[in-house]
């Protein structure tokens, strides 16, 4: 029960880790000004319409999705909801604390931008191998996955693509760095998946039979 009980602690730690990560990575992008995800198009561009923050612009669409994913057939997680909701509460409040910049040394966004990136694929690489569950946007790929029985990379592909177009239309920004961003962003979410499965493996509690328990603590109730 204790060795459960500490292994849940730590992917959650893992998992909380890697969202406020994504969220300071989409910072770091914004400040950088050359561009950014698909999904952080689409969400500055809503942004500028609605009467909400961009954190709370990013949990309004992350609603939409999880709702639009259910009547589809995918039914939100503890991991789905806590996504929605704090990658747009970290957002904010990093923005709040003053991270904002707007370099004009174009080494300095190259930076910024590339910082971003990593630290964006990193996290998600955590926060997935946590393994508690797809985010909103996740889920809507599975939804679409089940419902056409079309292959995941051509529905993710999809998605991004539409999402992107429609951003653009709302005003959002295309730059370099979206493209540059949308062609690394798997290797980068796959070194962070690598780096974090090492990480849970060398620090996973070594499990002992009762038998052994019981050689090794022979007075314990």
């Amino acid at each position: 029960m204790k060795i459960d009980w500490w292994v849940g602690r730590k992917r959650f730690g893992v998992f909380m880790s890697g969202l406020f990560l994504i969220s300071l990575g989409v910072v770091f992008m914004i400040n950088g000004a050359l561009g950014v995800a698909p999904w952080d198009v689409f969400h500055l561009g809503l942004e500028t319409y609605i009467p909400l923050t961009l954190g709370q612009t990013m949990q309004a669409t992350g609603l939409v999705l999880i709702i639009i994913s259910y009547f589809m057939g995918v039914k939100p997680n503890l991991g789905t909801l806590l996504n929605m909701i704090f990658i747009g509460v970290f957002f904010d409040l990093i923005v709040f604390m003053g991270f904002t910049f707007s370099p004009e040394i174009l080494a300095v966004r190259i930076l910024f931008f590339l910082v971003g990136s990593f630290i964006y694929g990193f996290g998600s690489g955590m926060y997935i191998s946590a393994n508690w569950g797809p985010g909103p946007r996740d889920s809507l790929m599975v939804a679409l996955n089940q419902k056409t029985g079309i292959r995941i990379g051509y529905v993710r592909g999809s998605i991004e693509i539409t999402v992107l177009g429609v951003g653009f239309l709302l005003g959002g920004p295309i730059g370099i760095g979206t493209v540059v961003f949308s062609i690394f962003i798997g290797f980068l979410v796959e070194f962070g998946l690598y780096c974090m499965k090492r990480f849970l493996d060398l620090t996973a509690p070594i499990r002992r039979s009762k038998k052994q328990e019981k050689v090794l603590v022979p007075n314990s109730i």
